[in-house]
């Protein structure tokens, strides 16, 4: 079974995105909630996860959806091979399901994909303040 996980991280953000992308490549459970990636406490996380069997799949819209750092990520990694649950991150086309895909996720493929969002998450925060600049917003106040 594919059990989908979707996050944000405001109230004024929408899963819809993510859940309607996690419904479309076959979830049939869908647990969405809005928490910051910082937090270690997801009650929606933590009930996919429980909710989860061997041979499921744990499937997220990007990354990033689970993790901000490497470790949380490797832990994650750690605790779904060895309940013997598959990965698949929609966007970075990770999957530990696939016949090329590995047992388990390797390091060097975390580290690259938090990479690459970390790229991401700079260049997104550029382009805010580039747009507070020129709005003539403050952002020493912020």
């Amino acid at each position: 079974m594919r059990i989908g996980y979707a996050r944000v991280s405001t109230p004024e953000q929408s899963c819809t995105l993510q859940r309607e992308a996690l419904e479309q490549s076959g979830c049939v459970k869908v647990f969405a909630e809005v928490a910051s990636g910082a937090k270690a406490a997801r009650p929606a996380l933590t009930a996919a996860l429980e909710d989860g069997r061997a041979g499921d799949t744990l499937v997220v819209w990007r990354l990033d959806r689970l993790g901000r750092s490497l470790g949380q990520l490797m832990a994650l990694m750690q605790t779904l091979q060895s309940r013997q649950i598959g990965f698949h991150s929609l966007v970075e086309a990770i999957d530990t399901t696939t016949a090329t895909g590995d047992e388990g996720l390797r390091s060097e493929q975390l580290r690259a994909a938090t990479s690459a969002l970390e790229g991401t998450r700079v260049a997104s925060s550029v382009t805010v303040g580039v747009y507070w600049t020129e709005s003539g917003i403050r952002t020493d106040v912020y």
